[in-house]
């Protein structure tokens, strides 16, 4: 993606979200933006989705009752919200950009950021939440922000995929991709038919997803999309024709090994056991704050006393930089989940700054 693009808005307005909703066009490639304003001492929120899925999973459908949505709940704590949503198979982008790399979308998004901000006349602070792969995309997002001019308070993973443990190659060697070039379920060894139906029914389970808050009829119609290989943040790309091995993708666009040019990282796990990362998002995320301690504490000048609490601290950040909220790889979905990550958010803002001010005496 070229260094001098702009963000224009496409027109006429879409009829979905009518007036909340918009289509900007970066580069060429189009992003879903969606915008609830709020208080003005509060950071932007921006939310990341994940695979196969639209931005829409944080603010709904047309007739969705809001109060189902984290997009809502979070208004209620005064925040403004930014979700966005990167060009996939779904009727509302005009293509889907198979070639789009975790690099580009993760620029793009930044750069979109920025004219919204510029726009409503927000602040320059903003908070990065991302969910499933969208996980991937923290780094590039950063970095790009940062260059136009924006401070990326912290990152909360809402179980979200770390550059560290990215999937792939896969037990068959490559992941396939279907007629267009977009990344195919088969690489996980069902039909995309399959894993649709199976992320339905965690939506509508009402033990542990949202309920039945969405038809599936409207949930494949709304939230549902095939994206870019390149947007899983992993080792295969599409470059326009066919699928190659990427190693800029993997270490240089997601980041991996650079934590210092990364937020403060915290997470958001999951309680149910058929979502892995329940097991797992507690000790990845911190981990990279921890490495990013790591690497700034050399230029730090210490007390005598100072190492034995940085010492404590960071034994203790899986739990000061995590929480749970009970439910599946959807648990921010319906009413009782939505609330509760609002307020995991929010805590979490607050966690990552004391953590970084009593190690380091600086704010991050």
């Amino acid at each position: 993606m070229p260094d001098d693009l702009s963000v224009t808005w496409q027109s006429p307005g879409l009829q979905v979200h009518a007036g909340a909703e918009r289509l900007a066009s970066v580069g060429g490639r189009e992003v879903l933006a969606y915008f609830q304003p709020g208080f003005a001492d509060r950071p932007l929120i921006v939310l990341l989705p994940g695979g196969g899925h639209l931005a829409r999973v944080f603010y709904g459908h047309p007739t969705a009752d809001r109060s189902d949505f984290l997009a809502h709940a979070l208004g209620a704590k005064g925040f403004p919200v930014l979700a966005l949503s990167y060009p996939c198979s779904n009727e509302v982008f005009p293509r889907a950009h198979p070639e789009l790399t975790i690099g580009e979308w993760g620029q793009a998004a930044a750069m979109v950021t920025r004219r919204v901000v510029a726009e409503q006349r927000l602040g320059s602070h903003a908070v990065l939440c991302a969910w499933s792969m969208g996980g991937r995309a923290v780094h590039p997002f950063t970095i790009a922000a940062q260059g136009l001019g924006l401070q990326v308070d912290c990152f909360i993973a809402m179980a979200a995929a770390a550059p560290m443990l990215a999937r792939g190659p896969f037990p068959s060697g490559v992941a396939s991709l279907n007629a267009e070039g977009l990344w195919d379920c088969g690489a996980y060894g069902v039909s995309g038919e399959t894993l649709y139906r199976d992320f339905y029914r965690q939506v509508a389970d009402p033990e542990e997803g949202g309920g039945p808050i969405m038809t599936e009829r409207e949930y494949r119609r709304y939230y549902c999309g095939l994206h870019a290989l390149g947007l899983r943040g992993e080792l295969q790309i599409f470059d326009g024709t066919s699928s190659v091995t990427s190693l800029d993708n993997y270490e240089t666009a997601s980041g991996h090994g650079r934590w210092e040019e990364f937020p403060l990282c915290a997470a958001i796990a999951p309680t149910s056991r058929h979502d892995p990362n329940s097991l797992t998002n507690h000790l990845r995320w911190p981990l990279v704050t921890l490495e990013k301690l790591a690497r700034t504490l050399p230029a730090v000048e210490l007390a005598a006393g100072d190492w034995p609490e940085i010492l404590r601290l960071a034994h203790r950040a899986p739990e000061i930089l995590t929480r749970t909220v009970p439910g599946n790889h959807f648990f921010f979905l319906g009413r009782r989940g939505a609330h509760a990550t609002a307020e995991a958010i929010a805590e979490l803002i607050t966690a990552t700054g004391d953590l970084w001010r009593r190690a380091t005496g600086r704010n991050a």
